[in-house]
């Protein structure tokens, strides 16, 4: 008898060892959804970091530094040309390029009023410095309004934003999908080691180690990198986009780890459920062997 019980407690071990095992995988998949979803997936996180970042600033000098070059060759005043774009209409650009990114429709600027706009500007300052606007001059001061056009819209676009809208909307979908699934398989491993003792307290033993596994999983990579200063040695050239990644990146890395952190800190709650169990059930059962 004590042979096949003990073969029995054994087969049981194995199963709820692989059972925390297989949670703890569960759990960091469906954290790690819960991440992407937050951060990679999310227009107002990605907005959040373009301000941190200061890539709306960053985006202006660069277009600044383009404009006050093509005017000065153009007999244009440096100020000026550094005026013809405010901050605001910049940060109003990028922010429908976000909405582009993420599937809205009808959002880009009309980049056919940024010319004419440009032009009247353009042609206004010539004609107040009391430049005769001709045929020739007409024309040389178009092709600036185009070329400026060409250079606003070159630095507010970000790079690959097609590719990039396109797989945010086919990543989406398979998301949800891996998200729902892990958080169904999360609920049926733990009803199933519920189920599988009778002395509860052994139930919560292996949460906590499936808890703690996830904490780990997700935990370890996103301090190695933080810490590993790959973030900062990104091989990107330009400021903006630099900036904005690195914020990006870092974002990402700490949600990560403040989720291995909240699972730790409910690992530990499952600890001390285990330990409180465990000593009530030791507990009634040295006052049943009394009574008997």
């Amino acid at each position: 008898m004590k042979n096949g019980k003990g073969k029995h407690s054994s087969a049981r071990w194995f199963i709820s060892a692989m059972l925390s095992f297989l949670m703890s995988l569960f759990i960091g998949v469906f954290g790690l959804t819960v991440v992407v979803k937050s951060t990679a997936m999310s227009q107002r996180y990605l907005q959040r970091q373009i301000e941190k970042s200061g890539y709306i600033t960053y985006t202006l000098e660069d277009i600044n530094d383009n404009f006050v070059s093509y005017g000065l060759a153009s007999d244009f005043e440096e100020d000026f040309c550094a005026s013809l774009v405010t901050k605001e209409r910049v940060r109003a650009d990028i922010y429908q390029e976000v909405l582009t990114l993420f599937g809205a429709d009808n959002t880009e600027y009309d980049e056919g009023a940024l010319e004419e706009e440009l032009y009247r500007k353009l042609v206004q300052n010539a004609l107040d410095r009391n430049i005769a606007i001709d045929e020739e001059n007409e024309n040389a001061v178009r092709m600036l309004a185009k070329e400026y056009v060409k250079i606003y819209t070159g630095h507010i676009k970000f790079p690959a934003a097609d590719q990039i809208s396109t797989l945010l909307r086919d990543v989406k979908t398979p998301l949800l999908l891996v998200g729902g699934v892990s958080f169904f398989l999360i609920l049926f491993t733990a009803v199933f080691l519920f189920l599988l003792y009778k002395r509860k307290y052994k139930f919560f033993a292996y949460c906590n180690y499936a808890f703690s596994g996830a904490a780990l999983l997700l935990g370890l990579p996103s301090i190695a990198v933080l810490l590993s200063g790959r973030i900062k040695r990104l091989g990107v050239t330009n400021q903006a986009l630099y900036s904005l990644l690195q914020y990006f990146l870092n974002g990402f890395f700490s949600k990560m780890l403040i989720t291995a952190v909240i699972l730790l800190a409910l690992s530990i709650v499952l600890f001390f459920l285990y330990f409180f169990l465990r000593r009530r059930a030791i507990s009634l059962r040295q006052k049943e062997q009394r009574e008997n």
